[in-house]
């Protein structure tokens, strides 16, 4: 990153120097890290998703382990919508630890990747998240469970999850 003339070569510009290279990269670092992260919430945005949920759709197909990708959307919301975005985010990540990929994909969809969760617990962990946040929208929510062997990525998945967003009372109809 830098160029030291050999004649010139001393401790002092050296160790300058490795100081403003160490600098630089750390602010690279810390710039492609904020690309991955949803300014609002502070949850993954769609690029930081897809990036952790490829990762773990490859750990479940090298492991053999079922995953679940869902997309849950707040329906009805009208007012508030930023500090609505943020509760829901909090209590998200409060439910769900740190084993789940959980992002905002859009204004109010958020994506969900975990393996310690089955589509039944999804709709469990939507009535608390509804009962919680106590206003007046509806959570709804649809899944698809990655299993050993199944083709397709991420996109597919998605897509699948989309398909089955309804009302969370009618998820487990699919």
């Amino acid at each position: 990153q830098d160029v030291i003339v050999k004649a010139q070569l001393e401790c002092a510009p050296l160790a300058c120097s490795l100081r403003y290279a160490i600098e630089r990269q750390r602010r690279t670092r810390a710039l492609e890290a904020a690309s991955f992260i949803d300014e609002l919430t502070g949850l993954y945005n769609q690029r930081g998703f897809a990036a952790f949920a490829e990762h773990d759709i490859r750990t479940a197909r090298s492991t053999e382990m079922p995953l679940l990708i869902s997309v849950v959307e707040l329906a009805g919301l009208t007012e508030d919508l930023d500090l609505i975005l943020v509760r829901f985010a909090e209590l998200v990540r409060a439910c769900l630890g740190e084993g789940a990929a959980i992002a905002r994909l859009s204004d109010r969809r958020f994506g969900i990747c975990t393996s310690t969760l089955t589509e039944t617990g999804l709709e469990h962990t939507l009535e608390f998240l509804e009962r919680e946040m106590n206003l007046p929208f509806a959570l709804r929510g649809g899944s698809a469970t990655y299993c050993a062997g199944r083709p397709g990525g991420l996109p597919e998945l998605l897509a699948e999850a989309e398909s089955r967003l309804a009302p969370k009372a009618a998820m487990l109809a699919h």
